[in-house]
């Protein structure tokens, strides 16, 4: 599997070649095994745990301000039509065994 990067414009958006090419890649990509390693060792449930975003809020707090931001207009919901007709991840859980 090779590394492929992508440069995004801001205000442009990926044409239905380049979401399709990203959904299939990403459908071959779920196909391999997760190989863990010295350098990338499987993680306990207790280290996953110890993972907090870089700002240091919790995903709660962060969906609070979310939908109070939602709810006094100052950021948009997404919406359906901005997204893959299937999500990446559907397709990757689909894909494994």
């Amino acid at each position: 599997m090779a590394i492929v990067t992508y440069t995004l414009e801001v205000g442009t958006e990926l044409t239905p070649e380049q979401k399709l090419a990203i959904k299939a890649e990403l459908e071959e990509a779920a196909k391999y095994p997760i190989v863990y390693d010295e350098d990338c060792p499987k993680l306990t449930e207790e280290q996953l745990a110890q993972f907090r975003p870089i700002n240091g809020m919790t995903w709660e707090e962060r969906a609070v301000l979310m939908e109070e931001a939602y709810q006094n207009g100052t950021l948009e919901r997404p919406r359906p039509e901005d997204f893959f007709e299937e999500q990446p991840i559907e397709a990757m859980e689909k894909a494994l065994p």
